[in-house]
């Protein structure tokens, strides 16, 4: 099976890392990967720990910014960073897959992702299913993002996950057609043909469904395979924690920057582009 470099995007939250680090190590049995961290300047001992405790994992490689809040880099530039660091490392590597530290993944997340790249060649990205966990109670449980789409609504576009619930899960394929993923493997050739997550939207949000429309637009399929699945599990209030104030404040300019550049395949009527796919429930 083809190489995969796998990313770990981490600011504080060490206990969290530890134990993404952990699950990917427990679960990605089958196929050859190399796992690497990118501590970008926590102030939580976590810059610390990857220096000193780096050595423990097999296989494991880590990079540490100095101290800093808030990071210095949007995080478009941090996995565009990180992909470019593992594949001057590692040649033979073909797939990519950054995760947040708030992560942690289930078994077969990994190979589900690669086979199904290995289905077709027009498949440009693959996304996995993202569940909510237990550290944010009001969705835990529910399907964060299995896919996502944009649909037309009173106040113009909005993006919605596909499905929501375990239930409705288990009705459809494996695999369908999306929009874009929230969380997903890349192919290291395409990432590089098309210079990876676009930095115009700083400092996080919007990043992802311009990489989806990057590849819907280039004649690339964007899909999510529902056997690959992964917990993002947020911390209690995320929307009024004081580190994160400055990612959501981007939510609104950073929609209005993608609606520009994307006009083309969302009109103000309610018309979607025919290069974009028919997902279901849209």
């Amino acid at each position: 099976m083809a190489s995969v470099g796998v990313a770990i995007i981490n600011w504080n939250r060490l206990e969290m890392l530890k134990r993404c680090i952990q699950s990917v190590l427990e679960t990605s049995a089958g196929v050859v990967f190399d796992l690497f961290v990118w501590d970008v300047g926590s102030t939580d001992g976590s810059y610390e720990w990857l220096s000193r405790e780096v050595s423990i994992f097999d296989p494991f490689d880590a990079r540490c910014d100095q101290p800093c809040s808030p990071p210095r880099l949007s995080y478009a530039q941090t996995v565009n960073q990180a992909a470019r660091y593992l594949f001057a490392k590692y040649p033979e590597m073909v797939y990519f897959y950054p995760l947040n530290n708030d992560n942690y993944v289930l078994p077969g997340w990994l190979s589900a992702c690669a086979e199904t790249f290995a289905s077709d060649p027009k498949i440009g990205h693959v996304g996995s299913c993202v569940w909510y966990g237990p550290s944010f109670p009001q969705m835990s449980g529910k399907v964060q993002s299995a896919g996502a789409f944009f649909q037309h609504g009173m106040g113009g576009w909005t993006t919605r996950s596909a499905f929501v619930g375990q239930q409705t899960i288990s009705t459809v394929p494996c695999c369908y057609e999306v929009d874009y993923n929230g969380f997903g493997m890349y192919r290291r050739d395409l990432f590089e043909k098309f210079g990876g997550l676009c930095e115009d939207y700083p400092p996080i949000y919007w990043d992802d469904p311009d990489w989806g429309f990057t590849l819907w637009s280039n004649g690339y399929r964007v899909v999510c395979d529902l056997r690959s699945m992964i917990v993002h599990d947020h911390t209690p209030n995320p929307y009024i924690e004081p580190e994160r104030q400055h990612h959501f404040a981007a939510i609104g300019p950073n929609k209005e920057k993608f609606m520009a550049r994307w006009s083309h395949l969302l009109l103000p009527d309610g018309t979607r582009s025919p290069i974009l796919p028919k997902v279901v429930g849209c």
